[in-house]
């Protein structure tokens, strides 16, 4: 499984809201909302911050990210290479907001012959 703050564990394969402190299935989404974050696969790995934050804009308002002060929105790349490994988090303002993402975009084209998960 994967790590996500705090040391939960999440199986691959399934995705989960936390639900009264508790994570539970939301059925065999490798998406994952947390509150309201979303954990991606499949994105091009030339994907940019700019094209997720149009694709999952339209789903409510993005978080800012302290950091930076731009969207919420994380593509985790390879230590060495720098490369993207074609996953992303996305935060968003409202927690309906990351499961009504989810429940429009799991396994449909983000880009024509990219399936997101």
């Amino acid at each position: 499984g994967r790590s996500f703050g705090g040391g939960s564990e999440f199986p691959r394969g399934k995705g989960y809201q936390r639900s009264g402190g508790n994570f539970a299935p939301l059925g065999e989404s490798k998406m994952v909302t947390m509150w309201d974050s979303i954990f991606i696969q499949g994105i091009p790995k030339d994907a940019t911050e700019m094209e997720l934050q149009t694709h999952f804009g339209g789903f409510g308002g993005l978080k800012t990210d302290k950091r930076t002060g731009g969207p919420q929105i994380i593509i985790y790349r390879d230590h060495t290479s720098g490369e993207s490994k074609g996953e992303a988090m996305i935060g968003f303002d409202e927690s309906d907001s990351a499961k009504q993402a989810i429940a429009a975009c799991n396994n449909q084209e983000f880009r024509p012959g990219s399936v997101i998960q």
